[in-house]
């Protein structure tokens, strides 16, 4: 994803086209089919994990990454279109897969881990020092191997559940100098241009833009948190449920300069060459009662685990697909685990089961899809 400018937030906020539903706190983690040490989120010294958003804890419980779509949600008069064009973005990109062996690493961080400072480097000193005031403290484990998404953004995550504290960065690189940390302890330098931090657990999902100062946190061009949209492993492999809306990047062209809001907060996009364009935040879903078994890519029996693409296509029916920023290839983002585990577990499981790889397989029904009714189109 090469992002282009940022356009001004021209702010109001409407309601996510939700299903009436009871929001209750669930267990944290579960055991692991594969040995995958998954441990508990208490802030206690222990390896990384992954995990799955839950209500209260990632996101305030209510708010839209949560909240499953309603079966009669109204449909766009633009659906038609917009999902032909969509549908074309996919078979343009060509090399459409779940992006995970270059995904995007999720460092889940105890409460003692070290603190040290990422310096803001966009350039602009403004900016920055808005910037550097959110990143003088940051519990990055390891700066000496630290591990970021590849190869064009440079992203990472950093998580603090025993205080709910959240790190994006973009473009996040080392500067090749030392610096010391909070345990005294000399390491590697880094810097970042983009990114922020946040209170996970009362956020609802989204990067808005600082009122003071005009500034626009987090990594994605729609100001959409990338946890709230991330496929992780602990939901594939462990909990076999994608409980979350699936993000996606749009192929340069498909992506107007305009944005449903929630859940998108803003968008970096420009009207393609041939409209009609998708506006970032657009909310996609595959009707309630598609029968996902009528495809042989999408069956499940209901013993075995579901396949990956069941479970996506689960996520989509229910939550939504969402459009998140530009790329010239599209992409669904997966968790990428290698940073804590050492392997690739998502292709580890999907072997395992016979799953196969993750290009989306050819008889995934794109074009049932639907397009729901904008509930606050912005543009600039």
């Amino acid at each position: 994803m090469k992002r282009r400018s940022f356009i001004t937030l021209l702010g109001g906020a409407a309601a996510w086209p939700l299903a009436a539903c009871d929001l209750t706190m669930t267990g944290d983690l579960y055991t692991s089919p594969t040995d995958v040490a998954l441990v508990d989120l208490s802030g206690a010294a222990t390896q990384q994990v992954s995990l799955s958003i839950q209500p209260g804890r990632e996101f305030a419980a209510g708010s839209w990454p949560h909240t499953p779509l309603a079966p009669n949600a109204a449909i766009d008069p633009q659906s038609a279109a917009l999902v032909s064009a969509f549908v074309n973005m996919l078979n343009v990109s060509q090399r459409t897969v779940v992006y995970v062996l270059f995904g995007m690493p999720v460092y889940v961080v105890p409460a003692d881990q070290p603190t040290v400072r990422i310096k803001a480097a966009s350039g602009d000193s403004a900016k920055d020092a808005w910037l550097q005031a959110q990143w003088n403290a940051v519990p990055m484990p390891d700066p000496n191997n630290f591990i970021r998404k590849q190869p064009d953004d440079w992203e990472a995550i950093i998580y603090q559940p025993s205080t709910g504290l959240y790190w994006e960065f973009w473009l996040l690189d080392k500067t090749g100098n030392k610096t010391t940390d909070s345990a005294g302890n000399s390491v590697d330098e880094w810097q970042a241009v983009h990114g922020g931090q946040m209170n996970i657990r009362t956020n609802d999902g989204s990067w808005r833009t600082d009122p003071r100062t005009g500034n626009k946190p987090g990594m994605y061009g729609a100001g959409i948190n990338a946890l709230a949209l991330l496929i992780t492993y602990n939901d594939v492999a462990v909990k076999q449920k994608i409980a979350h809306p699936i993000g996606c990047t749009l192929n340069i062209g498909f992506c107007a300069s305009v944005w449903n809001q929630p859940p998108a907060m803003r968008t970096d996009g420009q009207a393609g060459p041939t409209p009609p364009a998708i506006p970032e935040g657009a909310i996609f879903r595959f009707p309630a009662d598609l029968d996902l078994n009528a495809y042989p890519a999408l069956a499940w029996d209901g013993k075995g685990p579901k396949s990956l693409w069941r479970l996506v296509a689960e996520a989509i029916q229910n939550y939504g697909l969402v459009p998140y920023d530009q790329s010239p290839v599209t992409i669904i983002m997966a968790e990428n685990t290698t940073h804590y585990t050492g392997t690739d577990l998502f292709d580890q499981w999907c072997n395992q089961y016979g799953f196969g790889g993750y290009t989306i397989p050819g008889d995934v029904p794109w074009d049932k899809l639907q397009l729901l009714k904008f509930n606050n189109l912005l543009s600039p």
